[in-house]
């Protein structure tokens, strides 16, 4: 059975990040399906251990669909996702 979605529902459909000489477009596959994303600065947020490794997190939805998504992008590709429940 397909679970319908709200019509008022936005989804995220391309992020973007940018590092001094290089610049990171997620494939389609690191963000499907995230809804709702956040437009408050506060609640994402982006650190590096070097050159080649950083890492961005969001906080997205609300209430009890909030969600938190963390990336691990390595030399300009994301290579991981988590995705974390945590309702407020």
């Amino acid at each position: 059975m397909e679970k319908k979605l709200p019509e008022d529902l936005k989804e995220i459909k391309s992020i973007r990040v940018q590092q001094p000489g290089r610049g990171s477009v997620f494939v389609r596959e690191a963000i499907k399906n995230m809804f709702n994303p956040t437009m408050d600065f506060e609640n994402m947020g982006v650190t590096s251990i070097d050159d080649d490794h950083i890492f961005l997190y969001m906080i997205n939805g609300s209430g009890e669909h909030r969600y938190t998504t963390f990336w691990t992008i390595k030399e300009g590709r994301a290579i991981s996702q988590i995705i974390y429940s945590n309702p407020e």
